[in-house]
């Protein structure tokens, strides 16, 4: 925040991300930093595609199957892939992936209760610069659920974006949220992993880990040595359709 107020983007680069995804980390700084054409000088060989730059006018949209989009995220966005009810995508005229937009129903949020039509954006991810992408892929799923969406909710994670890309879009500002924890230690390889994986029946429930009934969550973690690390919180983005 107080990056921010001073005219910065402050970007966190988590410790997992540089030993385990270090390729897409350097992905994603190019990005930020308008260099994707040199990317090729710190990744030896670098799929081409991810140094070019494919303008959305001459790209076609498609609904894609989760197995692509799953590998496609993998490998170009921070976050990795996610769970999600339909992915769409942007291909060259050579069947070549570009872009994907994952995008999750109400019915399927499990982590909070969405008013009917209101579809999350989970995933939005890039191979090189691709612009206007974004806007075309949402156009594309507003046509293929018209009956459905009449909403989008989305979040921008504090520590690596600003939610510039859905500012440009039309999105509105409609929230900040507090940080929020994962856990990390040896029992998740050192990896941080979503708290929801840690509740107390996962300690009463698994045999590998040290239990005592009436112990909260906190009390569990600690006497399993897990940790917990905190985020720089989010940015909750809406648009009507």
């Amino acid at each position: 925040r107080l990056a921010a107020e001073q005219g910065y983007q402050l970007l966190h680069i988590w410790e997992d991300d540089w030993q385990y995804r270090q390729n897409v980390v350097i992905k994603t700084l190019a990005h930020k930093l308008g260099r994707t054409r040199y990317l090729d000088r710190v990744i030896p060989g670098i799929n081409q595609v991810d140094t070019e730059t494919h303008y959305a006018r001459t790209l076609h949209a498609q609904t894609i199957h989760h197995t692509r989009a799953h590998q496609f995220l993998e490998t170009h966005h921070i976050q990795g892939a996610v769970a999600a009810t339909c992915h769409f995508g942007l291909v060259t005229d050579d069947d070549q992936l570009v872009a994907v937009l994952s995008i999750r129903s109400p019915r399927q949020n499990a982590r909070m209760k969405r008013k009917k039509g209101q579809w999350e954006i989970q995933r939005y991810a890039t191979a090189g610069n691709v612009p206007g992408g974004f806007t075309k892929l949402l156009r594309f799923a507003e046509r293929e659920r018209a009956d459905d969406i009449t909403s989008w909710v989305t979040f921008a994670a504090r520590d690596i974006s600003q939610g510039g890309l859905y500012k440009k879009a039309g999105f509105t500002q409609d929230k900040i949220l507090l940080t929020d924890y994962k856990y990390v230690g040896s029992k998740t390889g050192w990896k941080r992993v979503p708290k929801e994986n840690f509740q107390k029946k996962t300690f009463r429930n698994r045999d590998d880990l040290i239990y005592h009934e009436g112990w909260t969550e906190r009390q569990a973690a600690k006497a399993n040595k897990l940790y917990r690390i905190y985020d720089a919180g989010k940015v909750r983005w809406i648009k009507e359709v």
